[in-house]
This record gives C-alpha cells, sequence and structure tokens, in this order.
C-alpha cells in the first residue's frame, strides 16, 4: 500500500501513516512547523502565526495535550478549523476525541496522539473516514506537530486534515 515505494511507518486495512504528507497544503504547513523549530526546541504556540497559515486556517485544528489525565480525557481541541466543522457536521471545539467520535476510533485516535507526544515528532495519516456515518466514501490525509511550553514538555498539536475525493487519494483502496 505504500505510495511509490515512500517508506511507511505503519498499514492498516483503512489508513496508513506515511513518513511525510503529499498534499501540498500540508507540505507547506510542515515546513512552516519545520522553520519554527531551533536549536532542537519545538515549537511553541506563540511561535505559530495564523496569518502565515492563512492558506489552512479553515482545516485546522489545535488539540491541549493534559498529560496528567487518563488517555481518552488527555487530548482536547482548542481549536476546530471551519471546513473540519463542515466535514463533521458539528465543531469539536472544547471536545475530546472520545466525546466526538465512535470509542474504537477515539482510541486508535488517542494512540497516534500518544505517540505524537511520546516521540515528540510530527505524524501523518491518510485514510478513510470510516468514523463518520455517511462519510465513509471520503478520504482524508491528516498531518499532527507537536508543540511544547516553556519546561520542554508537548503541551500541544497543531495539525490540519485535508479531505480529499476517492479518486484523488493515492494511498487507500
Amino acid at each position: 500500500m505504500s505510495r511509490d515505494s515512500e517508506p511507511l511507518l505503519e498499514e492498516q486495512a483503512d489508513y496508513v501513516l506515511p513518513s511525510e504528507p503529499s498534499a501540498e497544503p500540508l507540505c507547506r504547513l510542515l515546513q512552516y512547523w519545520r522553520s519554527k523549530c531551533a536549536e532542537g526546541r519545538l515549537p511553541a504556540r506563540a511561535d505559530i502565526d495564523p496569518v502565515a497559515l492563512a492558506y489552512i486556517l479553515p482545516n485546522l485544528f489545535i488539540m491541549d495535550v493534559h498529560a496528567e489525565e487518563e488517555p481518552d480525557k488527555r487530548f482536547r481541541f482548542r481549536l476546530f478549523g471551519t471546513e473540519l466543522a463542515r466535514v463533521h457536521g458539528r465543531d469539536l471545539t472544547g471536545r475530546t476525541f472520545h466525546e466526538a467520535i465512535e470509542r474504537e476510533s477515539a482510541d486508535g485516535a488517542v494512540r497516534h496522539a500518544m505517540r505524537l507526544v511520546a516521540g515528540r515528532t510530527p505524524l501523518f495519516v491518510v485514510g478513510k473516514m470510516l468514523y463518520l456515518r455517511n462519510k465513509e466514501w471520503l478520504n482524508f490525509e491528516n498531518c499532527m506537530l507537536p508543540l511544547q511550553c516553556e519546561s520542554g514538555e508537548v503541551n500541544m498539536i497543531l495539525g490540519a486534515t485535508i479531505h480529499l475525493f476517492p479518486s484523488k487519494s493515492p494511498a487507500v483502496k
């Protein structure tokens, strides 16, 4: 299932975890995030300028990471872009994965987010929108990027999701 022999971190029937994004807006977001990494330090929320991300704001999300919470309460959407809300049929700002989607899909999303926090590295997911009723035909590409607080802990995740029509989705069949 790999795209042009690109190495994949993980493969499942409904998603893959590529080593880099392929959608142009996500590539730009990753490049911007990398430009904010300095001297082995991850960027902080204060380093991110929304004006520089105007091209992707409707698809953008920010999650707060509450490391002291149990996994199903650990990740909460602080910001949920208007295009994401349109596709999901509601704004998920203020909600956790488990408050927003079915348990099995939420458990998977939490595992991915925990991997990102522990590894302090970006995570990319390409898959099918199986977790949304009547949207199973829609594919997505997602980019999640860790942000750190002053103490150096990952305290937020900056991310974006691009929705792809099936004919334009190279990785998932």
